[in-house]
């Protein structure tokens, strides 16, 4: 009878743990996220280059703090790359990679990378502490064209509710 309990118990651990991962694996958006303001900023793309916030026109923009590193954003990078694919029109995608340039430069040609990525350890995390002060990775954020921050992802995002927002905020962006 102990064995059987034990053996219950074991399961029911092992359920819990596994329901625990893969509910934070997937996190829901904060909707009409007020947190904090955009902020213009500058990081080097992965080859090198200077890049700065000014030069992004009156467009929706989503940003991705991510790194090689993260099984979670590793996970989420084809989903950005379709989306860029489909969206690229509409919207300005920025992952921003919080490791070294080689890393990510590496990781990026494994995929295919499509969208604009930066990468700085240093001024990538400070940046990604103004908007989510635990600094957990992986972190999306939407703001509409006026650089209103609307919808933040606090870990993986959920790819279809990702591209809903997307959608809604494309009217009302271009209207």
């Amino acid at each position: 009878m102990a064995l059987i309990s034990g053996i219950i118990i074991s399961l029911a651990i092992i359920f819990f743990v596994i329901i625990f991962i893969n509910g934070l694996d997937q996190q829901s958006a904060i909707v009409d996220d007020k947190s904090n303001n955009w902020r213009d900023f500058e990081l080097s793309t992965s080859s090198g280059e200077n890049w700065s916030s000014k030069s992004i026109t009156a467009q929706p923009t989503v940003i991705n703090f991510w790194a090689p590193w993260c099984l979670p954003c590793r996970k989420e990078i084809p989903y950005l790359i379709d989306l860029q694919k489909r969206y690229r029109s509409k919207f300005q995608f920025i992952g921003i990679a919080i490791d070294q340039a080689s890393a990510v430069y590496k990781f990026e040609n494994e995929v295919g990378l499509n969208y604009l990525s930066l990468v700085d350890d240093t001024k990538g995390m400070a940046l990604l502490k103004h908007y989510e002060p635990s600094t957990m990775l992986p972190v999306t954020l939407i703001f509409d064209r006026n650089r209103q921050p609307k919808y933040r992802f606090l870990g993986s995002f959920k790819p279809r509710e990702l591209e809903q927002i997307l959608i809604n905020i494309i009217p009302v962006s271009y209207t």
